[in-house]
């Protein structure tokens, strides 16, 4: 890396966490953790990539767990993550 680079190395274990019930504790972790650090870091990724200024220097590796990459493609859990935030959405909208 050139000086004045910035790396980020984010480590996480992430479980299997599909539960038979939706609402279980492991789920509700696991969105937790997808709302207050994956995305807002890909928001920060887009942005960076969008800007004509980083795009040259953008550079980014990811290694991800067997566990974790089922778990983010698990259609369950992402039609849960959806009515989540859909949930939250017509919270936020009706108060």
């Amino acid at each position: 890396m050139a000086a004045g680079d910035l790396a980020l190395v984010l480590h996480a274990h992430l479980p299997y966490v599909r539960s038979s019930e939706p609402g279980s504790l492991e789920e509700d972790w696991y969105f937790q953790a997808l709302q207050e650090c994956d995305l807002p870091l890909l928001a920060v990724l887009e942005a960076a990539i969008r800007d004509a200024q980083q795009a040259p220097r953008f550079v980014l590796k990811t290694v991800d767990r067997p566990q974790c990459m089922s778990t983010h493609q698990d259609f369950i859990l992402i039609i849960r993550l959806a009515l989540r935030f859909a949930g939250c959405s017509r919270m936020l909208l009706s108060g």
